[in-house]
């Protein structure tokens, strides 16, 4: 709870966006709306930043600029206080830094494209410069842009020195612009420190966003795509791919994912630890990967490691393969949490009865491709959450390896996560998450997404008294154009019940045909962590029934390896009509039989 007023959210959508004779583009801007709406909330807090460098630059050159800006990794003196680590790291593509508003302001903004070429104006400003400024009748972009920066820094600030009245009727927020005078002084602070930089001088840093939370988003299903008719009728092997898994962790130690032997009886341990003869090959947890990243980071890393991330040089992923793979031993430890297990028990389980586990069922639980190899990246902690910075760096990660060997190590990666988009914010499908999926795609791996689990509102319509479906609903990183998006329908019955109700809806913000397909995502039975099974509904148990096909279309047809719109174009093509709006069903139900059949 803040210690202050926050900024009513209505008042920072005035603010924002304006009025509709001049209505704010946000694209227009270096900071992301919902960095301004983080901020109204807690003025007085901390947010966690996620910043793209300027075409040019690098992260790097960022990191280092930060550093020497907020004195990250400095030693301090004896007896001061411990300053707040603002957790400063970079992978490839962005950096990552936990700031104030007071910070971000005198520490981020003047390394901006768009502050050097729109608002230098405002660097160094006294009070009484701040109140002619924004009094005086002014024309022109660079005027009106000035202004209504100032009168956004000028609410925040004055609701940050407002302290927070006690008891239950008190009123908490901020719910109109307050005068230039009430906080022309406390802005001038915050400017005066500021630079107006040198012509020419374009700045590091393209865009500033928030460093997005992302979170979680029988077999009859295999009957409802065809998957079992398509096995049985291409005898297929997949023994020779693997996918990654993004997501909570998978049991390695679970029998769903052991090895078989040429019997079909299951791998004995022997001597080894179960997750030693496990189909899931490698275990890479990136749920510490920014602290690693940061100079205050693991104390295990490498002199070259530090050595690099100190002087803003770029990322070596093979100096860190140590500090973030889980070594599959007699220590290896599980994830606390079932989600990436369930997921990857769709994908390729193969757990048959009187198994460990299964000793009193009749029914064996069959995923898509029953012999792939997996890769477990865990990118969402035991309580099912991440951030955007961590799955962008397994992204990059995963690129690093496929460089490393002739044949790449990881042919798909399956993303059942959610990463919430506000269309308002910028530009739909370009968000850092997106780019870097896309990016991904360039280097030849399949890259399937869930579509999120936002199609259906909580709020009710005061006129009718019913709840509503969301259009526009996608998530990230379902919203880059490249990547395969699944949304979710029934397990048995697609055709009478149609898309699931909770199903992230199209188009994208910006008006592209989205999802691209549906998949079953209702009551799906699949492994979870210590030898059990449980039923689970979303389109993240949507999304790997279309890893799968795509990884049975690879083992049919080597030549389909790397080519991952070759094979979403065959995927889409080849589903099924359910007789719905694209918007809810994209093309339609896969079809993994007519899939195969169609090449």
């Amino acid at each position: 709870m803040p210690n202050c007023l926050s900024v009513d959210r209505e008042l920072l959508n005035k603010l924002i966006y304006g009025a509709a004779i001049d209505r704010r583009h946000t694209q227009d801007t270096a900071v992301m709306p919902d960095v301004w709406f983080a901020l109204g909330e807690e003025p007085d807090g901390e947010i966690d930043l996620l910043l793209t460098p300027l075409r040019g630059s690098s992260p790097g050159k960022v990191h280092d600029a930060l550093r020497a800006a907020v004195g990250a990794g400095r030693r301090r003196p004896r007896g001061s206080a411990r300053p707040r680590n603002p957790m400063l790291a970079y992978n490839e593509s962005n950096v990552a830094i936990r700031l104030n508003l007071e910070q971000m302001v005198r520490h981020i903004f003047p390394i901006t494209y768009w502050w050097q070429r729109n608002m230098r104006a405002l660097s160094g400003m006294k009070a009484a410069d701040i109140l002619a400024w924004v009094n005086k009748e002014g024309s022109g972009e660079e005027h009106s842009n000035c202004v209504w920066m100032l009168q956004l820094l000028g609410t925040l600030v004055h609701a940050r020195s407002r302290p927070r009245p006690r008891g239950a009727r008190a009123k908490t927020s901020l719910s109109e612009i307050p005068p230039p005078e009430a906080w022309a002084e406390q802005v001038a602070e915050l400017l005066t420190p500021i630079a107006k930089g040198r012509d020419g001088d374009y700045g590091l840093v393209w865009g500033v966003y928030m460093n997005r939370d992302a979170a979680v988003s029988c077999w009859d299903s295999m009957k409802t795509t065809k998957a079992d008719a398509a096995i049985r009728l291409f005898d297929l092997r997949a023994n020779r791919l693997t996918w990654a898994v993004l997501d909570t962790g998978i049991d390695a130690t679970h029998p769903a994912f052991r090895l078989r032997k040429a019997d079909g009886k299951l791998a004995s341990k022997g001597r080894k630890h179960a997750s030693s003869i496990s189909r899931v090959r490698r275990t890479f947890d990136f749920t510490n990967v920014r602290e690693i990243l940061s100079e205050g980071g693991s104390r295990r890393r490498s002199q070259e490691l530090v050595r690099r991330i100190t002087r803003g040089l770029p990322i070596d992923w093979s100096l860190l393969v140590d500090q973030i793979e889980i070594p599959h031993d007699s220590g290896y430890r599980g994830p606390g949490h079932p989600h990436g297990t369930h997921v990857a028990g769709i994908l390729a389980g193969d757990w048959r009865p009187g198994e460990p586990g299964m000793e009193d069922e009749d029914e064996e639980l069959i995923g898509v491709c029953r012999d792939l190899n997996l890769y477990d990246v865990r990118v969402l902690n035991e309580a099912g959450t991440g951030d955007e910075f961590s799955i962008i760096a397994a992204m990059q990660f995963l690129r690093h390896l496929n460089t490393m060997e002739r044949r790449p190590a990881v042919q798909g990666v399956n993303l059942s996560l959610s990463i919430p988009h506000d269309v308002r914010n910028f530009a739909c499908g370009r968000t850092p998450a997106c780019d870097e999926a896309e990016r991904l795609i360039a280097n030849g791996v399949v890259t399937v997404a869930a579509a999120g689990n936002e199609g259906y509102s909580d709020r009710v319509h005061t006129a009718s008294g019913v709840a509503a479906y969301n259009s526009i609903s996608i998530t990230d990183p379902g919203n880059a154009q490249n990547v395969i998006t699944v949304g979710a329908t029934h397990r048995r019955e697609p055709h009478t019940y149609g898309v699931s109700f909770f199903s992230s809806r199209g188009p994208t913000g910006d008006g592209r045909k989205k999802p691209d397909l549906v998949a079953p995502g209702e009551k799906i039975y699949a492994p979870v962590p210590g030898e059990l099974y449980e039923r689970k509904d979303g389109t993240s148990m949507a999304a790997p029934h279309v890893s799968g096909a795509a990884a049975l279309l690879m083992s049919r047809h080597e030549e389909l390896v790397g080519e991952p719109m070759r094979i979403k174009q065959i995927l889409t093509s080849t589903a099924t009509d359910l007789g719905r709006e694209h918007d809810f069903q994209g093309a339609g139900l896969l079809d993994i039989c007519r899939a195969l059949q169609s090449i």
